[in-house]
């Protein structure tokens, strides 16, 4: 079977990467990971997760700290193939803190990326994705959750659902609409702080495949006008931008997934 690796989509950076990866998986993760999933609070063993990447820079991967950048999707997709393998647990939580904070850094420039990236990418904030509810899954544009113009800022009201990293995440990216007779064009994006006034997370969802999850409420939740990522009816450009560059990383993931499924099967085939 050809090694991945050996592919020309990879150069020598990459196979030390992923060497550096495969310890890293094997050394922090796969040790902490059957307590993960078997633990009672979630949050808890998030936050460990999270404290282990930084310790490891393995967070630079995932956050890309200057404004108007990117990771590397090639990383991306080696570190999730790495760790996911190790513990689906640690492969979430990391992958959310990247999709928490990719908006952040598309969409705005030098304050919000101080406040928030540079934070985030030495694990001392974590983000969060909070675009799907009850009623628009996959759909975006039937968000219902409103964000009404109030003076120099903003008021939230709505709900979201089945948002990893709920109750974990130090702030949020919250997709809401400012303008309901625009259709697509009226949804707008903004970071909202986990102790914001009017936000509460109120439900944590047990899963099969268990990592912190759950639903956020927003009863006149007042959020700046700074905290908004880019113009208003920039929403749905954000959150489809951001959808598509990790959508490769699920497959990595995936991937890792499956070729540990593989190994246990060899192992217990041959045992």
């Amino acid at each position: 079977m050809t090694d991945p690796l050996s592919l020309p989509f990879f150069d020598s950076e990459h196979r030390a990467l992923a060497g550096r990866l495969s310890a890293f998986a094997r050394d922090g993760v796969e040790p902490r990971a059957r307590s993960a999933d078997e633990s009672t609070d979630p949050v808890a063993a998030g936050r460990e997760f999270i404290a282990l990447a930084a310790k490891h820079d393995i967070l630079p991967l995932f956050v890309a700290s200057a404004p108007d950048a990117s990771p590397s999707l090639r990383n991306l997709c080696l570190a999730r193939e790495r760790i996911a393998a190790a513990s689906a647990f640690a492969d979430s939580v990391i992958a959310v803190q990247g999709l928490g904070s990719y908006p952040i850094s598309i969409a705005n420039g030098e304050a919000l990326s101080r406040r928030y990236l540079d934070p985030a990418v030495r694990g001392a904030a974590v983000g969060a994705f909070a675009l799907t509810e009850p009623e628009a899954g996959s759909d975006p544009a039937a968000i219902q959750t409103t964000a009404k113009s109030d003076g120099d800022g903003y008021v939230l009201t709505g709900r979201k659902t089945l948002i990893s990293n709920a109750g974990l995440a130090t702030f949020y990216v919250v997709f809401a609409k400012t303008d309901p007779t625009a259709g697509p064009k009226g949804l707008s994006a903004f970071v909202v702080d986990a102790d914001a006034p009017g936000l509460r997370v109120v439900r944590q969802m047990n899963l099969t495949a268990p990592h912190p999850i759950g639903d956020l409420s927003f009863e006149g939740c007042r959020v700046p006008t700074r905290q908004r990522l880019g113009a208003p009816g920039d929403g749905l450009k954000i959150a489809l931008k951001t959808l598509d560059f990790f959508r490769a990383s699920v497959g990595a993931a995936a991937c890792g997934l499956a070729t540990r499924a593989l190994d246990e099967r060899a192992s217990q085939t041959s045992s």
